[in-house]
């Protein structure tokens, strides 16, 4: 990994924590459904080049302020050890879980190469794999996942993707923009597929959510620093439809556990429900876009060093 001084200030300027504990409030709902929502007008929000920088220094000081690795690397033993979880266990395993994959989304939302960053990535997956043998009372893929879990968060491996999440290199809001939209191109080109009467492996369908998950954290990431209510319509839509594919894929997860399905090859038929959600989606997104952000940060959004 090469060693070079890092990009941006991801510690300066230190946000208060009334809205890291904002932002973290905002992803413990982001799959919530909201049956009455309706999409805005526009669903491509555009940012400005501080808030693109302001928005990963947010997202950093989310997971480095608001998680003890150390008392995480406890509970994973614990878990791991137990073969399952109490509900306050499962509570904590995700808040910690839910911190590291806004980090991740930010960095791939905000950096001009739009990739995920791999150590930080491998954890992710591993708390992903444990927390779904967990659920499903898997106890010794618990405790195999559990043990690959601390070696990716001992503290060697976790300062290393720390050093690799502080080589952040800022997209501009026009890279950032034309990178969403080709997502959005991606996402409409399966949407489209499926609803003409094609099938779709686990894999293909998780990886249509994983486009609108980043869509969401993104937006929650550019409503603290930049509060309307036109973000928070946003985030419903949003969330309504993060939630009812996060649904789904939780069931789909369980039919490859028990060996009912294939994850990456058996194909089956998304409901229509998500399908037409996901082109309405699309279809607005195409007029979207080219409304200039508002340059305007409200002062409960300002960090702390920065308050006039």
């Amino acid at each position: 990994m090469p060693v070079a001084p890092p990009s941006v200030k991801l510690d300066w300027p230190r946000f208060k924590k009334a809205i890291l504990d904002k932002l973290n409030g905002y992803i413990l709902i982001d799959d919530e459904p909201h049956p009455d929502a309706v999409l805005p007008d526009n669903v491509m929000p555009r940012c400005t080049a501080a808030e693109i920088q302001a928005g990963y220094a947010l997202c950093w000081q989310l997971l480095d302020r608001g998680a003890d690795m150390k008392a995480f690397r406890r509970l994973v033993w614990r878990i791991a050890r137990q073969g399952s979880a109490t509900p306050e266990d499962q509570l904590a395993f995700k808040d910690v879980r839910g911190r590291c994959k806004h980090l991740r989304f930010g960095f791939v939302n905000f950096d001009r190469r739009h990739i995920y960053p791999v150590l930080l990535q491998s954890a992710i997956v591993l708390m992903g794999n444990m927390q779904d043998a967990f659920k499903n009372g898997r106890r010794y893929t618990t405790l195999y996942y559990g043990l690959w879990l601390l070696l990716t968060t001992s503290p060697l491996f976790w300062w290393l993707a720390k050093l690799e999440l502080r080589h952040f290199r800022p997209d501009t809001p026009e890279g950032v923009l034309a990178w969403q939209r080709k997502e959005n191109d991606n996402l409409a080109q399966a949407t489209q597929s499926a609803l003409k009467g094609n099938g779709m492996s686990a894999h293909a369908f998780h990886c249509m959510r994983k486009v609108i998950s980043r869509r969401t954290s993104f937006n929650d990431t550019l409503r603290v620093i930049r509060p309307s209510t036109w973000l928070d319509d946003l985030a419903k839509s949003l969330a309504t439809m993060n939630g009812m594919m996060g649904e789904l894929h939780d069931v789909l997860i369980e039919r490859a556990m028990d060996g009912q399905q294939d994850y990456r090859h058996d194909q089956f038929m998304p409901p229509k429900a998500i399908l037409e959600s996901l082109g309405d989606f699309v279809n607005q997104a195409r007029g979207s876009g080219n409304v200039p952000p508002d340059k305007h940060v409200p002062p409960l959004a300002m960090p702390e060093g920065e308050r006039r």
